[in-house]
């Protein structure tokens, strides 16, 4: 676990999706903090989803996080400010490739709680 990542990022985080940057500088920062720990790398990934990457905006008006999404990604930092470990499933090529090919059920199946 890298804390001087986690929480850089986690601060970053915060600023981004409380609209307080755009999504090209939350990208610019965030690759100048690099994706040290896995928790980092992985959380990143995930907030790709949460944004427009063709037109510069901030999570504001049209591009706002749902309810929804503000939970997670509040869930997100909080994770990233604790000590504790990354555990997460990190997604290979052949995971990647089976969810593809099966719709996503590849995954419901594996982590079926």
């Amino acid at each position: 676990m890298d804390r001087k990542n986690r929480d850089e990022y986690a601060e970053l985080l915060r600023h981004f999706a409380t609209g307080q940057m755009t999504n090209d500088d939350y990208v610019e920062r965030a690759d100048k903090i690099g994706f040290k720990d896995d928790a980092v790398n992985e959380i990143y990934k995930e907030i790709w989803f949460t944004y427009c990457d063709i037109v510069t905006h901030k999570l504001k008006e049209g591009y706002a996080l749902t309810d929804k999404g503000k939970k997670v990604v509040a869930r997100y930092i909080l994770f990233l400010y604790s000590d504790f470990p990354f555990e997460w499933p990190v997604p290979t090529f052949i995971s990647g490739l089976m969810n593809i090919l099966t719709l996503g059920f590849y995954d419901r199946l594996r982590y079926k709680p």
